[in-house]
């Protein structure tokens, strides 16, 4: 009994290890700053670049289930994220911009 268990927690191991190195650059290049600056783009503050995709991207790929859709815990999610940003409060009228228009947006 013991041995399956170490055999499956090596093999969990493998899968994340091996499962880390097929992330794409740009999914792991978007810091909560850069997705704060992107996503103010897409609330009046410019135009977001197309280079701002992947961290657009990040930020909706940001989604609860319980059982279903979870809005409100999807929207607390993006918040909490993007207050990881040592900028955010600076910013706190683009977050409460940000969260109003595309917190709940799955």
């Amino acid at each position: 009994m013991k041995r399956e268990y170490l055999i499956g927690a090596k093999l969990a191991l493998v899968s994340l290890t091996i499962g880390a190195l097929v992330v794409p650059t740009s999914a792991r290049a978007a810091d909560p700053c850069t997705v704060l600056m992107c996503m103010s783009g897409l609330v009046g503050n410019g135009t977001p670049p197309p280079t701002c995709q992947p961290a657009i991207d990040v930020y909706f790929s940001l989604i609860v289930f319980h059982i279903t859709y979870d809005p409100i815990s999807t929207a607390a999610l993006r918040l909490k994220y993007l207050e990881t940003c040592p900028g955010w409060a600076a910013n706190a009228e683009w977050v409460a911009a940000i969260q109003a228009a595309w917190g709940t947006v799955p």
